[in-house]
């Protein structure tokens, strides 16, 4: 269920972003002798009709509000600490398998109890890493802001340690909350769609996308734009996974 819920979450950042139309039908989720999906028309029962969502912030003028109980920055630091003493509510492998050929963190032995659908999830995440046009401090810069936009501890440490590793202070890691100084001018400019992608996707429009595009007098291809969304969709997938399974930070 829970790398179920995490792949619907990357899914909705991937076609709110590039505002894929909807499906005519359910049919595509339709198994033989099942129900007729032909129709979304089952009506919403009275005890949610008119509930207010505890996850979905207000977006006054498109612009996201802040993610449900967003710390401070010096907060955030703290329970990431606090975190490393937590202990799995999941089980995680003694180890992922030989041909995996990959560290023996906590996240991958979590993915490695599904030897076949967890390698494709692992595979996915290294990728997001390692390859791709992006430079890796964008890469680094674009995973730290989204766990942070998140809340999400393992996922933030992780991040932390990327950019350290890259040769960024604590400062200019620190202030990628803000300006972004760190990085190149061009770069920077992807930190808003980051973090309205992060927060509230539905709120994303074409302008967010526009701004960033080189053809437009931003400084990035349409193929850098999406690879810029799909490592926050692979962001989404991950902070919910590893933080529904309370992973040590730092292990």
């Amino acid at each position: 269920m829970t790398i179920a819920i995490g792949g619907y979450n990357s899914m909705n950042r991937w076609t709110d972003a590039l505002n894929i139309p909807g499906e005519e039908n359910g049919n595509f989720f339709k198994k033989e002798g099942g129900e007729d999906l032909s129709r979304f028309d089952t009506p919403t029962s009275a005890k949610y009709a008119t509930a207010k969502s505890l996850i979905i912030p207000k977006a006054p003028a498109g612009i996201p509000a802040e993610g449900p109980g967003r710390l401070s920055l010096a907060d955030l630091n703290r329970k990431v600490v606090e975190a490393s003493k937590r202990a799995p509510t999941l089980p995680l492998a003694e180890a992922a398998p030989a041909t995996w050929n990959t560290s023996n963190k906590a996240w991958v032995r979590l993915l490695a109890t599904f030897t076949k659908s967890g390698k494709t999830r692992h595979d996915g995440v290294i990728n997001c890493q390692t390859k791709g046009s992006l430079s890796p401090k964008l890469r680094g810069a674009i995973a730290w802001v989204a766990a942070r936009e998140d809340g999400a501890l393992y996922a933030f440490d992780l991040a932390t340690k990327q950019l350290k590793d890259l040769g960024l202070s604590d400062s200019e890691i620190m202030g990628l909350d803000e300006v972004g100084l760190a990085l190149e001018p061009g770069d920077r400019t992807a930190l808003p769609l980051v973090r309205k992608l992060t927060v509230a996707p539905a709120t994303v429009a074409d302008a967010d996308v526009v701004i960033l595009r080189k053809a437009l007098g931003g400084s990035f291809t349409d193929k850098q734009v999406a690879e810029i969304v799909h490592q926050v969709c692979n962001a989404s997938f991950f902070h919910r996974v590893t933080e529904a399974a309370n992973l040590p930070v730092g292990n």
